[in-house]
């Protein structure tokens, strides 16, 4: 028996409701991406004095998707480590 296929509806706009009941301890498998994602968002909302614990985002899809992505793009080079290492080159006739 074959299943019958909806065909997707148009919809000028989406809500997307994230709710869990997940304990406070068990916010991430990794912390630290927890902590940079809500510092952003803490940020965002302390330059517009705006103080709530409910978000709702919304804009076109494609501007979500730029948001989120840059987000994991930050995340990824947030913790890079720049260490002045130029002495180990002292003596490289290139260098001087």
């Amino acid at each position: 028996m074959q299943q019958e296929v909806k065909k997707s509806a148009d919809q000028d706009k989406v809500v997307f409701i994230i709710d869990t009941n997940r304990n406070q301890e068990e916010k991430s498998i990794y912390p630290q991406s927890y902590e940079y994602v809500e510092s952003v968002l803490n940020s965002v909302l302390r330059k517009n004095h705006i103080s709530t614990e409910k978000l709702f985002i919304g804009g076109k899809k494609e501007n979500i998707v730029r948001f989120l992505s840059t987000l994991i793009e930050n995340y990824n080079y947030d913790d890079l480590l720049i260490v002045d290492d130029t002495d180990m080159y002292k003596d490289d006739a290139d260098f001087q």
